[in-house]
């Protein structure tokens, strides 16, 4: 089936896109320069009859690892009647990554068995050759993305290889990127000219294979939102500020010692964070037992705040456990602080 004889009859369409930064817009002059907001306006002048809504949950720096927890949440809820996943850049040369995109694709097909759902690629100065092929540890990525969406019935749109050929034909980067990877408006305008010349004639067919294609099953993820938990940790508070993104709002503590203890059903588990000038170290715990220590300040935090993740496990044994989260008081020597801030504990199944 094509999208617009599946969407013909809607009075109401949303259009949802996942990713990272350059589905957030990152380099464009404003939000209506973006792609996903050139190509929900172009989805709006093919159905004049509908109210067409731009769902945009990408956060910059983030993967897919990331993504499929955070989908039912800022996607799923808000009943999107397509998805597009872009993740070829953020995820480029980590296999390991493969299976958290088919965990998205599996989880959307699971709530609704006959959505569309678009893949992307992108731009990426470390992603082609000299011949304008895939090239270092970005082509495994491209090439296994590609293989999922077959295996789903699910277009794949590269985006990035046109801006390519713009690229070089002109000899002129900054034409078209601000930096190694971001466009500027041109770039998001060669964007939005594939997606809209290949998206009419693109075919759904909707298939879910019963075994994963990378073999790894992630079921039932979530997040779970401190704010919503009727739980504050002693030496915690719930802050008054929330997010960037999300607007939600978080747990934080500069109290050395101080723990919050999540009991969670899966085998996958992990935190949504924030990363602020003042932010310190965690160690963490499960079952007990000392599986790392979370750094939550990094050297572009003296620039700007922003949402973190991290998964600390994905291969527990099936049952209950329990995450334990404590604040240090080390930090890096750059740090302002040493404080700890929990958005939300993401737990999955993995099969």
């Amino acid at each position: 089936m094509k999208l617009f004889d599946i969407l013909a009859n809607k009075d109401k369409v949303n259009v949802a896109f996942i990713g990272g930064s350059l589905t957030e817009g990152a380099g464009a002059s404003s939000k209506e320069m973006r792609y996903t907001t050139r190509v929900t306006r172009f989805i709006a002048e093919k159905l004049p009859n509908a109210t067409v809504t731009e769902i945009n949950a990408a956060i910059g720096g983030t993967t897919s690892s990331f993504g499929i927890f955070r989908l039912g949440k800022t996607i799923l809820e808000k009943d999107p009647d397509i998805l597009f996943i872009e993740y070829a850049v953020n995820d480029g040369g980590q296999e390991s990554l493969l299976k958290y995109v088919e965990g998205i694709v599996r989880t959307a097909r699971r709530w609704k068995n006959d959505l569309p759902i678009v893949m992307l690629g992108a731009f990426s100065t470390g992603l082609y050759d000299g011949n304008g092929e895939d090239c270092f540890g970005y082509k495994v990525t491209v090439l296994g993305q590609m293989k999922i969406a077959a295996a789903y019935g699910i277009p794949y749109i590269n985006m990035g290889k046109p801006l390519y050929d713009k690229i070089v034909e002109c000899g002129d980067m900054k034409q078209y990127i601000v930096d190694s990877v971001h466009p500027n408006d041109a770039g998001y305008e060669v964007y939005y000219n594939v997606v809209a010349d290949k998206l009419p004639d693109a075919k759904f067919t909707f298939e879910f294979p019963e075994d994963a294609v990378t073999g790894a099953d992630i079921i039932d993820p979530k997040l779970t939102l401190c704010r919503d938990m009727d739980y504050i940790p002693e030496g915690f508070i719930l802050s008054k500020r929330r997010t960037w993104y999300d607007n939600f709002n978080y747990l934080c503590s500069d109290v050395n010692g101080a723990t919050a203890r999540f009991e969670f059903e899966g085998n996958v588990c992990g935190i949504y964070s924030r990363i602020e000038k003042d932010s310190g170290i965690a160690n963490i715990y499960i079952d007990g037992k000392h599986v790392c220590d979370h750094h939550q300040w990094d050297i572009a935090a003296n620039d700007f705040d922003r949402e973190s993740f991290l998964v600390y496990a994905d291969d527990l044994p099936d049952g209950k456990h329990v995450l334990e989260i404590k604040v240090s008081g080390d930090k890096n020597p750059e740090s302002e602080g040493h404080v700890i801030r929990i958005v939300g504990l993401l737990t999955a199944n993995r099969k």
